[in-house]
């Protein structure tokens, strides 16, 4: 039971990854948050002109290192 547990904690913490990087829609939207979360320009350029899939990208090392589970906690 807490196998399955944790298993569908990391799976709806990365369906709230996925959707924040969906409500940015274009690269203009990407880019500058990805900066402002902490990542280097060549960085936050490169992921945000990716024409990966959203679950893709979600998965990421870089996304999943800058929101952390502890800020998607305090966020709500």
């Amino acid at each position: 039971m807490k196998r399955l547990c944790t298993d569908a904690d990391e799976w709806l913490r990365q369906w709230i990854r996925m959707c924040i990087w969906n409500s940015w829609k274009n690269v203009k939207g990407k880019v500058p948050v990805l900066k402002k979360w902490g990542a280097l320009d060549w960085q936050a350029y490169q992921l945000g002109n990716t024409h990966l899939g959203y679950w893709c990208v979600e998965k990421s090392r870089l996304v999943t290192s800058i929101k952390s589970d502890d800020e998607l906690r305090k966020a709500g």
